[in-house]
């Protein structure tokens, strides 16, 4: 009978250590493959973009418009932060990114022939400092970028913005604000990420999915949805306020009522169909970790997964802004290409990350082993009279 009380006592303690242990390994951050692929913009670039006065930029969105893929950037400069350009925009026919991407060709001014600012801000520090893409649509007739206006940069991370809204071309050259479209500076919808289809994706009955977080990189993050055809219409735009207990999603037409589907700290955010995953693939940066992330959901609105982390310090420093596009995967999403922007180098590379842990990870090993020790010891308990396995035997002695 000591025995007996031993042994069990032997496997309650080894229920104990290996629950302990997955609940701290789930904890530790699981960390993807991934490889540097090249630098796309600057003199230092695959292509050197300094013809076109591009020494630096940031961002890189992606977008498919008029069988061209186009990069969108951020803030751009010419040497020695010369000739400074809110955004501009590169295009590419290159479509095998396994050994870099060449930049056909850029938006250019047609007197200069120089990458030109397509959507113009007045660059005072307090009104108006810059006016940032942050998100792309396009379909057969026009190109959509959502944008923030920024009022002005604040600590590390954060900064203040004006309001957010859409810019957009029929031609892709020249670019038209609409003025009728403003959310709050203040509002939880000012940074907007839309969620990408691709091949396998689920219908969306004719809608758009966005994500969007407010200022800066320490928001929580939001859905919305807008039919395809009323993207520019805001009284059309419809925002994710909960589940009901059959899991389907409640919708508002006020963003105030909203409830964010990740909680913060939310960086820049990017999101895809992945057909490897049978999931939705979000990257976003965490700048209170540090580090560059993967999360996956099988709906836009969650529940998203832990984070698996792509980058960390010390690898590099200052990394920011990742974006994805199906049309840049190998093996149906097994690879992704992402494009992400380094602070120091003021440019913007391309990387690409494999996804295979995400499929398995090694914690249900210790997660089968957990629950068979409970099943074993249950039995145990419960029938103490009768041979059951191997052993047992001994733990009735």
């Amino acid at each position: 009978m000591r025995r007996r009380w031993i042994a069990i006592a032997l496997i309650i303690l080894i229920i104990i250590t290996v629950g302990s242990a997955i609940a701290i390994l789930q904890l530790l951050p699981r960390w993807l493959p991934h490889e540097m692929v090249c630098q796309l913009t600057g003199e230092d670039a695959l292509n050197d973009t300094t013809p076109v006065n591009v020494y630096g930029a940031d961002i890189g969105l992606m977008v498919s418009f008029q069988s061209r893929l186009h990069f969108i950037f951020g803030d751009t400069f010419g040497p020695d932060k010369y000739d400074w350009r809110s955004n501009t925009i590169a295009y590419t026919l290159d479509s095998d990114p396994s050994d870099g991407i060449m930049l056909t060709g850029w938006i250019t001014d047609n007197t200069t022939h120089l990458a030109k600012e397509l959507i113009h801000s007045a660059k005072i520090d307090e009104v108006e400092m810059t006016v940032i893409p942050t998100a792309a649509y396009a379909n057969e007739n026009c190109l959509y970028i959502f944008y923030m206006s920024v009022i002005t940069w604040d600590d590390p991370g954060g900064w203040t913005c004006n309001n957010a809204s859409i810019a957009y071309s029929f031609t892709g050259h020249t670019f038209h604000e609409a003025l009728n479209i403003s959310w709050p500076g203040d509002s939880n919808f000012i940074e907007w990420g839309l969620v990408k289809g691709g091949a396998g994706a689920p219908a969306t009955g004719g809608y758009l999915y966005f994500l969007a977080t407010g200022s800066g990189r320490f928001r929580s993050c939001y859905l919305a949805r807008v039919p395809e055809t009323e993207i520019l219409n805001q009284s059309s735009y419809q925002y994710f306020t909960g589940l009901c207990t059959c899991d389907v999603p409640f919708w508002s037409t006020n963003y105030l009522e909203a409830q964010p589907v990740l909680d913060a700290p939310m960086g820049e955010i990017s999101v895809m169909w992945n057909n490897f995953l049978g999931k939705y693939m979000l990257m976003n940066l965490d700048d209170v970790a540090r580090t560059l992330n993967v999360r996956t959901a099988s709906s836009p609105w969650g529940p998203w997964s832990p984070p698996y982390t792509v980058i960390s310090r010390p690898e590099y420093v200052g990394f920011y802004a990742p974006n994805i596009d199906p049309l840049f995967v190998e093996e149906d999403g097994r690879f992704v290409y992402f494009t992400m922007s380094l602070w120091n180098e003021y440019n913007v590379y391309l990387l690409k990350v494999e996804l295979t842990q995400v499929l398995g990870f090694p914690f249900m090993t210790f997660d089968m082993i957990l629950i068979s020790s409970c099943i074993w010891l249950c039995i145990t308990l419960t029938i103490p009279n009768r041979d059951l396995t191997l052993g047992s035997s001994w733990l009735m002695k």
